[in-house]
């Protein structure tokens, strides 16, 4: 989905959700999280799903700064 135009401008899926590889003739790569988890064949489904859940660090930096306006 990085450089390539999907069909819907926003992603927003309760998983498991199922896609399907459009291409002609070459594989792809998938990439979760910026790692190569494998390739897909052209035509080949791929489903994603919950994983384990990832541990985030919030400093109080980036915490939103509470407005009442």
């Amino acid at each position: 989905m990085a450089q390539f135009r999907p069909e819907r401008s926003r992603w927003v899926l309760d998983p498991p959700v199922t896609l399907t590889v459009v291409r002609d003739d070459a594989d792809v790569s998938l990439l979760v999280d910026g790692r190569d988890n494998g390739s897909a064949d052209a035509h080949q489904s791929v489903t994603l799903d919950w994983g384990d859940p990832l541990p985030v660090a919030v400093v109080p930096s980036s915490s939103p700064v509470a407005t009442f306006e």
